[in-house]
């Protein structure tokens, strides 16, 4: 594992360091919306972009779909061929699973096929994930899962594991296995070790979970904003918890704090000022914050010198000389400890409205890509950035009834 360096530096101070370039966009495929096999349901019955119903990742040449309007699961080449598809038989009633043979000296099963099906009670699925092996994780929502646990939290979801061939595994609940289970998962991955480690938030931060590839609990750990190491400055300030996202590594955690400046004017109105926010890095096994990681400032932007004679800013921002831009979001860290940003582009009319910014800092804080993401003018909806640890980063968009899945870098 490589050492990491600690660093401190403000992103506007990095930006011209590295010539930004255009994102290639590339079409790694599509898929057509709708209810049959290679078709995926993201538009409800009123045709609007229902964006909770796809879920995607990557893993060691593979992506792995969610669709919680057809109820099934999907791994696909990387070029968008369906190899597995795990799937509700009464969603989808024209799928039929693979019939297989045991041979009759080892009793193994002989599976000979192009594309393998499996049905299985699949409801509502949320994130899907892979290990190493080709192992699935997925979320699932049956009715029958609902349950009160000892603190009168309600809980529905159950991460399923399934193996390469689509049999199932193993019930994962808070727990381990067929316990109670999760109220609302919020992330969950693979370590480096295979470990299953699951986020969920609660009223007070974040509760991380961490679980062997057998699906016995390993460890659990709340991360509240009390516990952030402040200096004598920062005991003013008001402090939340932003975003909490998990690491490639065993036991890493990587928590975005927002720091808060609250004043009042001669009016007494109060007003509130972010000042900056820290990305730390956090240790389940320690269960401390352990170092600093980067620190990202507010950054402002003369509007007059981008077009004073735009009627389409000037409606959108009036008379203002100065606007503030939309914060950096972490993607993640990858396997090798370079950092991923992206930064929504300030809209200066509806041509960029989808448009992003990913940045990559290298474990010593210097910036090594600056990536402008640029979508088709006429689409439906694009979707946010996602993040493999290998480096990958991709998206998808809709335009004419097809998903179109994109590589961003």
């Amino acid at each position: 594992m490589k050492k990491l360096v600690l660093f401190f530096i403000t992103l506007f101070l990095l930006f011209s360091c590295v010539i930004q370039k255009k994102s290639p966009m590339e079409e790694l495929f599509k898929m057509k919306i709708g209810y049959g096999e290679n078709e995926l349901g993201i538009i409800n019955n009123n045709g609007m972009v229902n964006t909770n119903t796809i879920n995607i990742s990557y893993k060691n040449g593979f992506y792995y779909l969610s669709d919680s309007t057809n109820n099934k699961i999907l791994r696909t080449t990387e070029k968008g061929e369906p190899l597995l598809i795990i799937f509700n038989k009464e969603s989808n009633p024209l799928l039929k699973p693979t019939i297989t043979e045991k041979d009759p000296k080892t009793e193994e099963e002989k599976i000979i096929f192009v594309k393998l099906y499996k049905d299985y009670p699949v409801y509502s699925p949320g994130l899907v994930i892979a290990d190493i092996e080709k192992n699935i994780y997925f979320i699932n929502r049956l009715p029958s899962y609902k349950k009160v646990d000892e603190d009168g939290n309600i809980g529905s979801e159950m991460i399923l594991k399934f193996n390469s061939n689509g049999e199932l595994l193993h019930e994962i609940g808070k727990n381990g296995i067929l316990t109670v289970p999760f109220g609302y998962i919020i992330n969950m991955t693979c370590d480096e070790k295979d470990n299953l480690i699951v986020q969920e938030n609660f009223n007070e931060g974040t509760l991380i979970y961490k679980f062997s590839k057998n699906g016995e609990l390993l460890k659990k750990v709340k991360i509240t904003k009390d516990k952030i190491p402040l200096t004598s400055k920062e005991n003013s300030y008001l402090i939340d918890i932003v975003d909490v996202k998990i690491g490639y590594y065993e036991d890493e955690i990587y928590v975005t704090c927002q720091f808060v400046k609250e004043s009042k004017d001669v009016m007494s109105i109060t007003k509130y000022e972010t000042m900056y926010e820290k990305i730390l890095k956090y240790s389940i096994k320690t269960e401390k914050f352990e170092r600093l990681m980067l620190k990202v400032t507010p950054q402002y932007i003369d509007i007059s010198k981008i077009a004073s004679n735009n009627e389409e800013i000037k409606n959108l921002y009036g008379d203002k000389q100065k606007i503030l831009k939309p914060m950096e979001t972490i993607l993640g860290v990858d396997e090798n400890y370079n950092m991923f940003f992206t930064q929504k582009d300030l809209i200066y009319s509806s041509a960029n409205k989808n448009n992003e910014i990913l940045y990559v800092y290298n474990s010593g804080g210097r910036l090594i890509d600056n990536i402008y993401a640029t979508y088709p003018y006429n689409i439906k909806y694009a979707s946010s950035m996602y993040f493999s640890y290998t480096g990958r980063v991709y998206s998808y968009y809709i335009k004419n009834g097809e998903i179109y899945f994109v590589l961003v870098n």
